[in-house]
C-alpha cells in the first residue's frame, strides 16, 4: 500500500508541469566499473607498474549488475547499494549485462597505451511509462575510453614502491538512449602506487573525472565532476586472489558510491581466467546492489613479476 502511495506521489510530481510530462532520459552513462586493461596488480586498481616494451594484454569480460539505477519516491534517480537512502518506486535498470573489451600495449618500458570498450548487451527494468518515465533502450554501445599510463618510478629498478600517472579520454560515443553514453566529452587523470612483497602486493590509486559540462538528471539533479580512489590487496602466483575497495563522490551531492569486490585469477601459459564480484554501498546513480563478472585474458610473453 505504501509503495502504491509512493508511486502516485512520483506520478504527481513528474506530471505536475507541462515540461515534466515530456520527461526524457538523461544523457548519462551509469556504468561505474572500469577494469584495468593491463591488470598487473589488480583487476580494478592500478599498482603503478608498467609492462616491458612490446608486451600486451587483451581481455573480454561478461559483467552482470543488479539495481544500478532506481526511481525514488521524490522523483530522483539513485543507485541501490547497501545503505542507500530513499524509497524506490521502481527500477529504471533492474538487471544489466555488459561485455567489457580491454586492450593494452607497452610502447616503451614505462609507457603504455590502452583502450576500454564496453557494450551493453541486455538490460531490463520496471515499466514506468505510466508515470512519465520512458524505458531505456535494451542494448547499446557504452562509453569507450582511450588512455596512457606513464611509469614514474619502479620497484623493479630499486625504488621502494612503483608509481605511475595515467589519464583517460572518454568521447561522447556511447548510446545515450541505453543510459550508456555521456552527453559530452570527459577526461580522467589518475595516480597509482603499489608495492610487491614476497607473497602479495598492495595497490592504491586516486582519480578525478572531469566532465565537459554537468549532465542534467531528474528533479534538478546534476551529474558533475567526480573524485575518488581505491585500494587493493592481491596474492601472487598462477592462482591469485584479490580484494578491493573503491569510493567516489560527485561534486553535486548525488550521495556517494562505494564497492567492495573480491576476485580470483588463474593463469596457465598466456591465458588467464578471472572472476570478480561484490556488493555496492550508498546511492550515487550507477551504484548497484551487487555486481559480478567472469572473463578471459590473453597475455603472451608476460615478464616475470618484480621481486
Amino acid at each position: 500500500m505504501r509503495l502504491k502511495a509512493a508511486t502516485l506521489l512520483v506520478a504527481t510530481t513528474l506530471l505536475a508541469a507541462p515540461a515534466a510530462r515530456a520527461q526524457q532520459l538523461p544523457s548519462f552513462d551509469l556504468e561505474r566499473l572500469q577494469l584495468d586493461p593491463t591488470a598487473a596488480g589488480s583487476l580494478v586498481i592500478g599498482d603503478g607498474e608498467t609492462g616491458a616494451q612490446g608486451t600486451w594484454r587483451v581481455s573480454l569480460a561478461a559483467h552482470w549488475e543488479h539495481q544500478p539505477l532506481s526511481l525514488l519516491d521524490d522523483g530522483t534517480l539513485r543507485g541501490r547499494g547497501a545503505g542507500a537512502s530513499g524509497t524506490a518506486v521502481g527500477d529504471l535498470v533492474k538487471n544489466r549485462l555488459t561485455f567489457h573489451l580491454g586492450v593494452s600495449v607497452a610502447l616503451m618500458d614505462r609507457l603504455e597505451l590502452y583502450l576500454r570498450a564496453p557494450v551493453v548487451a541486455w538490460q531490463r527494468g520496471d515499466d514506468l511509462t505510466a508515470i512519465g518515465v520512458p524505458r531505456p533502450q535494451n542494448s547499446g554501445m557504452g562509453t569507450p575510453s582511450f588512455g596512457l599510463r606513464l611509469g614514474v618510478v619502479s620497484q623493479a629498478d630499486g625504488a621502494p614502491i612503483s608509481i605511475a600517472v595515467a589519464g583517460d579520454v572518454l568521447p561522447s560515443w556511447g548510446t545515450t538512449s541505453a543510459l550508456a553514453g555521456n552527453g559530452g566529452f570527459s577526461w580522467a587523470p589518475r595516480i597509482e602506487a603499489g608495492r610487491r612483497f614476497a607473497r602479495f602486493l598492495v595497490a592504491a590509486q586516486g582519480y578525478a573525472l572531469f566532465r565537459e559540462a554537468g549532465i542534467p538528471l531528474f528533479k534538478g539533479d546534476t551529474a558533475g565532476n567526480e573524485y575518488g580512489g581505491g585500494v587493493a590487496v592481491s596474492s601472487l602466483g598462477n592462482l591469485r586472489g584479490e580484494v578491493s575497495f573503491r569510493y567516489a563522490v560527485n561534486e553535486y551531492r548525488l550521495s556517494q558510491s562505494a564497492e567492495a569486490l573480491a576476485g580470483v585469477r588463474w593463469t596457465r601459459g598466456p591465458v588467464e581466467l578471472f572472476a570478480l564480484g561484490g556488493p555496492g554501498f550508498r546511492g550515487a546513480p550507477g551504484t548497484p546492489a551487487w555486481r559480478g563478472l567472469v572473463g578471459l585474458a590473453l597475455v603472451p610473453g608476460a615478464p616475470a613479476p618484480a621481486k
